[in-house]
């Protein structure tokens, strides 16, 4: 607002100064006076508009971005009209320097005091203009910034999420499925899984990591659950029963690396724990390395089935 009076105080004062010079012309009428007011009451009318038609959408995320998209578009029109009436009473007082430059031709014995006076309205257009320019920046900025808070608005409220669905052990066929789902509103564009699968014995510890890429697979959104086969390598029949005894824990946890649909790579960390009573995989707080990190203090496989057999 304080830009608003501002410029609009220094446009209207030229004309002044020319009728001071030449008292002979009436003065000229300011075009669209009160100009500036009537596009401020116009944008906060169109903002209130906007606030009330939001309620339409069903959600508050659909109503903020609703509402964040269309005050950005009512502020580009307001400064684009605000800009277009500093420039049409440029124009108005420039129309005015031309007829006092044409009266200064035909009077030679002004001509010097009337070149003063034209290039002082000049200096002052030229400064009015420079103003208007840093001011027509900084609301640039300002609305670039907004778009940028209402794209970060979207994205946040409509990219894909995905996470652990569900988990089934199948100690038998030496697997266990995990299966993936996504909660978001987009499909997603790539995934791929960092899974660390741990057994605690009695005598050691056995942990293996893969590394598995679905590739570019489109998960949809909804319950559309995708299963991931994950091995138990070297699982014997006796370590088997050992788990479903609760003498053995397993657990299973990891990473999943996914592209939420606007070209950004995000991340879900999670891990479980079999437990046989009830049967269900319980969460656990982890905090997983990837295999790379894992390289130089991997844990030995601790063949103890095979001596408890033989003992």
């Amino acid at each position: 607002m304080a830009l608003l009076f501002l410029t609009q105080t220094e446009v209207d004062a030229v004309p002044q100064t020319e009728q001071t010079d030449n008292s002979q012309k009436p003065k000229q009428k300011v075009f669209f006076r009160g100009g500036f007011w009537w596009i401020t009451i116009g944008a906060t009318i169109l903002i209130g508009t906007v606030i009330r038609l939001s309620r339409v959408f069903a959600t508050q995320a659909e109503q903020y971005t609703f509402i964040a998209q269309a005050v950005v578009n009512v502020l580009i029109f307001a400064a684009i009209l605000v800009q277009a009436l500093i420039y049409r009473r440029q124009w108005q007082v420039m129309e005015g320097q031309w007829d006092a430059m044409q009266e200064g031709l035909n009077q030679t014995d002004r001509v010097i005091e009337k070149m003063q006076g034209q290039w002082d309205a000049m200096e002052s257009q030229a400064k009015i203009m420079k103003e208007s320019l840093a001011e027509t920046r900084a609301m640039t900025k300002i609305t670039e910034q907004s778009v940028e808070v209402a794209r970060q608005a979207m994205v946040i409220g409509t990219q894909a999420y995905v996470g652990v669905h569900s988990l089934e052990a199948h100690l038998g066929n030496e697997t266990v499925i995990l299966r993936l789902e996504n909660i978001g509103r987009v499909p997603t564009e790539w995934i791929k899984l960092h899974v660390r699968v741990s057994r605690i014995r009695e005598d050691g510890l056995y942990t293996r990591v893969y590394e598995i890429d679905l590739g570019s697979i489109k998960l949809l959104p909804g319950n559309f659950p995708i299963p991931v086969k994950i091995p138990l390598d070297e699982l014997t029949r006796h370590e088997a029963t050992s788990i479903l005894n609760g003498e053995v824990s397993l657990s299973i946890g990891g990473i999943i690396e996914y592209g939420n649909g606007f070209k950004n790579a995000e991340e879900n960390e999670f891990g479980f724990e079999f437990r046989i009573d009830p049967e269900r995989w319980f969460p656990l707080p982890v905090s997983f390395q990837r295999a790379e990190e894992l390289q130089a203090k991997q844990v030995e496989v601790i063949k103890g089935d095979e001596e408890q057999e033989e003992n």
